[in-house]
């Protein structure tokens, strides 16, 4: 454990030097304000503190919860050069709720939709930038919108997912509330599909992935997270009531969501189980009782790492099971970062568009 934390310290030391590359910057996205831009997020979100309290977590600690700092809110709503993209606000809860929205040219009525939540110190800028989903959705006629969480009292973006840290109004965020109101206002909006919406995200964001196939199911058709897992309080709880396609994309020396998981809770952000007991959870739920492992392709030998694909379906459900086992991987967004044999946007997709009716 000593050795983890170590590595999370060196690599947060790195970012805050300039040293570490990755995701997009402020010139990228020249609109975007620096609150937007907050922490110099890397390329899948791994500005993650090594503890949730790190006072080394190089973000901009203004200390705000809320989504009303950045200097042009009484301005027009951000609008991207190319016109698709739009910076939005939704009322919920008391607060004005911050996301961005890509709505391809020429959508087609009822078009599935795809929500994007970044990861711990994130920011929706960010993981849009990063991921490629803007482009993945023009290629395949699906909306993407990309919800910003709001700060905590150590001043990080995040998603309420029960972390052990998260107490008093950090712990009262209704985020459940939040995803679910903005579903619903863009399908009224844009005359979306009321069936073909799912959910991805990266670590906090892959998190709370995971809260909605337990507690939204009946709003979502599929999840897939990226370096996600699923609080041991959640798991215990988790009673669907449908249950859905699921596809983690996981690496396995990941140094923030442990591949071996964390019961007895030594990072502080809460008990979690293993990847593999995770998965177990979902195909048992799913009546999956058939399997197949492949190797991909190791089209990148100097990434470090090597994906195993491992599917688990039946021939009594339409739902699967996916998960790519990157062997070496770290906490990273494939394709972006860290393993380049796969793009973890364009199979996520490949994996919903299995689900679509």
């Amino acid at each position: 454990m000593i050795k983890r934390n170590f590595q999370k310290v060196l690599w947060l030391s790195l970012i805050s030097l300039g040293l570490v590359f990755g995701g997009c910057s402020e010139a990228e996205l020249e609109t975007s304000t620096a609150d937007e831009q907050e922490g110099s997020d890397t390329s899948g979100d791994s500005t993650e503190p090594d503890t949730p309290d790190n006072s080394d977590t190089p973000d901009d600690t203004n200390g705000s919860d809320t989504d009303n700092t950045d200097t042009d809110d009484a301005g027009e709503p951000w609008v991207s050069p190319d016109t698709l993209t739009q910076r939005l606000t939704l009322a919920h809860d008391g607060r004005d709720r911050r996301y961005f929205l890509h709505v391809p040219e020429n959508l087609p009525q009822y078009a599935p939709l795809l929500i994007v939540m970044h990861g711990y110190t994130g920011s929706a800028a960010n993981i849009m930038e990063y991921s490629g989903l803007n482009q993945v959705a023009d290629e395949n006629g699906f909306v993407v919108a990309y919800p910003q969480g709001v700060r905590d009292d150590s001043g990080n973006r995040f998603f309420n997912v029960g972390y052990d840290f998260h107490g008093g109004e950090d712990a009262a965020v209704d985020d459940l509330g939040f995803i679910k109101a903005l579903v619903a206002s863009l399908q009224e909006t844009y005359s979306l599909s009321d069936e073909n919406v799912f959910a991805t995200g990266m670590s906090n964001g892959g998190d709370m992935s995971y809260l909605l196939a337990c507690q939204a199911s009946d709003v979502f058709k599929a999840i897939a997270p990226v370096a996600g897992m699923i609080l041991q309080s959640i798991y215990d709880t988790c009673t669907p009531e449908n249950p859905m396609p699921v596809f983690e994309i996981h690496g396995t020396n990941d140094y923030v969501t442990y591949w071996e998981g964390d019961m007895n809770n030594e990072d502080g952000w809460g008990a979690y189980p293993d990847i593999e007991t995770m998965m177990a959870f979902w195909v048992d739920l799913n009546g999956l009782d058939l399997s197949e492992t492949t190797n991909l392709e190791d089209s990148n030998t100097s990434d470090g790492s090597n994906v195993v694909f491992e599917r688990y379906f039946s021939e009594s459900s339409v739902n699967e099971v996916w998960l790519y086992k990157v062997v070496g991987g770290g906490h990273d967004w494939p394709g972006d970062g860290g393993n380049m044999d796969i793009n973890a946007s364009t199979d996520m997709w490949m994996f919903f568009s299995k689900f679509l009716e």
